[in-house]
């Protein structure tokens, strides 16, 4: 079972998961310059939440932007159902990005059934 967190504001999302989000500076380092772009006006955020499940499963999703943001160390396939739910993955289907857990991202599209090219890998 699943749980969608949503958050009144921006503001609120990130401080909720800034902890997370700075414990792994590296991890989440695309995430942080899109906040960064945000707070100087050049960015736009059209939801900010978390997915998370009784296991301990939790995905940071954002959708700025061209591009959906997802990071996660825990998921399972309630949360994948979650974020299936959230995001009409076919309705993304050129010119827009789905950036950073690269395993969780080809776990969502694998199990959305959606085709997809990957154009920029990063190890």
């Amino acid at each position: 079972m699943f749980k969608i967190v949503e958050y009144p504001k921006v503001q609120d999302f990130f401080n909720e998961n800034k902890k997370v989000i700075y414990k792994n500076r590296l991890a989440h380092y695309h995430l942080i310059q899109y906040f960064d772009e945000l707070n100087a006006g050049r960015q736009s955020i059209y939801e900010a939440y978390n997915v998370v499940d009784e296991d301990g499963g939790n995905v940071i999703a954002v959708w700025g932007d061209s591009a959906y943001y997802l990071y996660s160390l825990k998921w399972s396939d309630a949360v994948i159902d979650g974020l299936l739910s959230k995001i009409n993955v076919d309705k993304y289907t050129k010119r827009f990005s789905f950036c950073d857990t690269n395993k969780l991202v080809l776990y969502l599209f694998n199990k959305s059934g959606l085709e997809f090219q990957i154009f920029k890998e990063r190890l």
